[in-house]
């Protein structure tokens, strides 16, 4: 099974770049930074990656987004970790993962302020 999903990703890749598109545009009225890692000249990379972080003195703030095929047909936004990744949202809604990867970096930057938000598995 997880050959197949990775199959499908890979293959997939104008809709991975397209629904990172989508989310780039949903995150940039939030005020957060984004570099696209997904043009093939600038980056030669094999999975389409998008760095959201934060500006100023909190540049350890962020987090990396990826699109991966999901069981059932379905895709998905993941937060790309050293060794894993983790499920964040659905695709098909950019506004609504926007609004849920706006709340895990407030609470990463400000812990007392904003509560975690919560798990949407």
């Amino acid at each position: 099974m997880r050959a197949v999903l990775r199959w499908r990703t890979w293959v997939g890749r104008r809709r991975t770049v397209r629904d990172l598109e989508s989310l780039a545009a949903a995150l940039e009225p939030c005020g957060w930074r984004l570099l696209r890692y997904y043009r093939r000249k600038d980056f030669p990379v094999s999975l389409p990656l998008l760095r959201v972080y934060a500006s100023g003195i909190e540049r350890d703030v962020g987090l990396v987004i990826a699109v991966r095929a999901t069981p059932r047909g379905t895709w998905g936004y993941f937060a790309v970790k050293t060794g894993r990744s983790e499920f964040l949202f659905a695709c098909g809604d950019a506004q609504a993962a926007a609004e849920r990867i706006d709340g895990l970096l407030k609470h990463q930057m400000y812990p007392r302020t904003f509560p975690p938000p919560r798990c949407l598995r």
